[in-house]
């Protein structure tokens, strides 16, 4: 196992979902596993998780073939896939409440995060993608992010924000906002 703070022994493109957790002060960013099923559900099921998104809710049976898929995928290495999805459990209860996602899209390295309602607005979405660019700009080697937003989803954007990304444009009716690793470090 690796954590964000672990020096790098093999490629960083070899890393995979599987292979890391990454613990913040109030979570633990790790793979989902089958039991999580209860878990995404309680808020992937939930329209105001999706109104910012491109796609509509998901039902349990679209979940369990997602997390089902997502289980194989976390065993493949980051360069295979292209990307890397991580539950965010709250320590104090192991309990799913979000999730962390970089992908690399054409050469471009996209970060997202979806967190049930419930646990919005108070810092956890900056908390799990602050470490999830910490792990991508030092053991995935990854020099340049970017994340989408809805102009709408002022969250979303003091979150980006918050982080250090600006925005650079839009595209298909969200904005683009971009972060280069020395500015994080």
């Amino acid at each position: 196992m690796h954590s964000a703070d672990t020096p790098d022994v093999a490629h960083p493109r070899s890393v995979t979902g599987i292979d890391t957790v990454i613990d913040t002060a109030r979570l633990v960013l790790r793979a989902l596993r089958p039991d999580d099923l209860d878990d995404l559900t309680d808020y992937h099921s939930l329209p105001e998780v999706f109104r910012h998104q491109d796609h509509e809710p998901w039902d349990r049976e679209q979940l369990s073939r997602m997390l089902a898929f997502e289980v194989r995928q976390a065993r493949l290495p980051y360069a295979v896939t292209g990307r890397i999805l991580l539950g965010a459990a709250l320590k104090e209860t192991g309990r799913i409440v979000g999730e962390v996602m970089i992908a690399d899209v054409g050469g471009v390295h996209e970060v997202g995060c979806t967190f049930h309602p419930d646990h919005q607005g108070r810092g956890l979405a900056t908390e799990a993608v602050g470490a999830l660019l910490t792990h991508a700009f030092g053991r995935l080697g990854v020099e340049r992010v970017q994340a989408c937003s809805r102009p709408d989803n002022a969250r979303a954007i003091r979150t980006l924000e918050g982080l250090g990304m600006h925005r650079t444009g839009s595209t298909d009716g969200f904005s683009v906002y971009e972060l280069e690793a020395p500015r994080h470090r």
